[in-house]
């Protein structure tokens, strides 16, 4: 069967290859012969031999039969991992001191899903989207080469940033100001190696807007804290963040205000992350009518009220009722989603789990926006129950409150528009609310330090 210099394995263990380097020979009724195995030499029963065909894919090698061992399966899948990243496979899962908490993983997951890498993260407060975008860096750098990597926050978080991706990524970040910026950017010739911060008040001064107009760095990843702050396309912040938008191959934003914007707001918010998908006001308000009901259906699976399949059911089908569809009625997700809400019961968990997914893919931002909410994070968490205590004022409190109140209610009207100036008369209402004597013992020793200034 086989002739001296044939490449064969044996049966039992397919993927190490020998060469024959005997003849066929007899002993004890059979056939054998001597086959190098790297460095040794064995003498392998004929009937244990085959040709060793080599194959382009690890598909055909599995569909062919051709490992026999779970170590050489490992072995062959690991191989193919580095060699082509897979979307659903984490590399960088052990690469960070955080505690794992599945949520935080699902941007990471949209984010590799996406053809563009690009996303907004626009989960509640306190949920951890600087660990998310953390990930999402980690990851990007166990799969490729990325040496620029930019983040953009507000001025008073360039220090926790800095922390953050240090202690818990072990990454080491530079915090840039307006005249180092433009130092590097000077200096920049596409190849200079960049781990830095960067405040928006920083980007947005005259000098270096210009230079990042003339010419913007190439960014591997840029992420944008705080990302609503952009949203308004007349300002200098809109335009920087615009030209490093150009220039980057991944963006992260992050905001946990996305859905208290207005739609222009939100439009221009996406606009500027991913404008060749939401380039008219129009059709994105299209979008989000027909994404009403898909949301309606998506949480309506997420209760736990009776009916819940069929009020998801119903919500679905109302998204195809109307003209601008986006073609959902030729669209075989859709179709396969409401087939399964009307055959699925309240109680079939797996049923409903394949539904939730099927309205994901259906969702018209969901491939550029991801958000958790604390409730789905931590379903069993204390849930909070405000109660209203009636407050009875003296005579004394209800005079201090009454002028404070007025003073505030006049001074409004004289400073509508201005925000800066309205400010501070919200927290003088606020501070009138929590203690009214703290309040007024504090103001009075401001008082009596602004007469000592004036004084001495």
């Amino acid at each position: 069967m086989f002739e001296t210099g044939d490449a064969v394995v044996r049966i039992t263990t397919r993927d190490i290859v020998g060469t024959v380097i005997s003849s066929r020979f007899r002993q004890s009724g059979d056939d054998w012969y001597r086959v190098r195995f790297g460095a040794t030499v064995q003498v392998v029963l004929e009937a244990d031999l085959e040709l060793f065909v080599q194959t382009s894919s690890i598909e055909s090698l599995i569909e062919a039969g051709v490992y026999s061992s779970h170590e050489s399966l490992a072995r062959r899948l690991t191989l193919a991992k580095l060699q082509s990243p897979l979307r659903d496979a984490i590399y960088s899962l052990d690469s960070s001191r955080t505690e794992f908490h599945a949520y935080q993983f699902k941007p990471l997951f949209k984010f590799l899903s996406s053809d563009r890498n690009r996303i907004l993260i626009a989960d509640e407060v306190g949920l951890g989207k600087t660990i998310e975008a953390g990930y999402i860096m980690r990851e990007q750098r166990a799969r490729f080469e990325i040496d620029r990597v930019l983040v953009v926050c507000p001025a008073a978080l360039r220090q926790k940033w800095q922390m953050e991706l240090s202690t818990r990524f072990g990454e080491q970040f530079e915090i840039f100001t307006a005249p180092t910026l433009r130092a590097w950017l000077a200096r920049d010739d596409g190849r200079k190696r960049l781990q830095g911060i960067v405040s928006m008040q920083t980007l947005r001064t005259e000098n270096l807007l210009e230079q990042l107009e003339e010419k913007a760095p190439s960014l591997d990843l840029l992420i944008v804290d705080e990302a609503h702050h952009h949203r308004n396309r007349e300002t200098a912040q809109h335009r920087a963040v615009r030209q490093l938008t150009i220039t980057s191959d991944a963006i992260v934003f992050l905001t946990a205000t996305p859905l208290h914007l207005g739609n222009q707001d939100l439009f221009n918010l996406l606009n500027l992350l991913l404008p060749e998908d939401f380039d008219r006001i129009d059709v994105f308000e299209q979008r989000l009518r027909i994404n009403e009901h898909i949301v309606r259906a998506e949480t309506a699976l997420r209760s736990t009220v009776k009916g819940r399949v069929s009020v998801a059911a119903e919500s679905l089908r109302r998204a195809s009722a109307r003209p601008d569809t986006f073609g959902f009625s030729q669209n075989k997700t859709y179709a396969r989603a409401l087939a399964r809400l009307d055959r699925i019961a309240d109680d079939d968990i797996a049923g409903i789990v394949e539904a939730q997914e099927e309205l994901s893919q259906l969702n018209l931002i969901s491939h550029v926006v991801t958000r958790t909410k604390k409730r789905d994070a931590y379903p069993d968490a204390a849930k909070r129950d405000p109660v209203i205590y009636p407050v009875i004022f003296t005579e004394s409190e209800r005079i201090a409150y009454d002028t404070v109140y007025a003073f505030c209610a006049e001074h409004y009207t004289r400073t509508v528009g201005n925000w800066a100036a309205q400010f501070p008369l919200i927290m003088l209402q606020r501070q009138m609310a929590s203690s009214i004597p703290a309040m007024l013992e504090h103001y009075r020793e401001v008082i009596r330090g602004s007469l000592r200034t004036r004084l001495f």
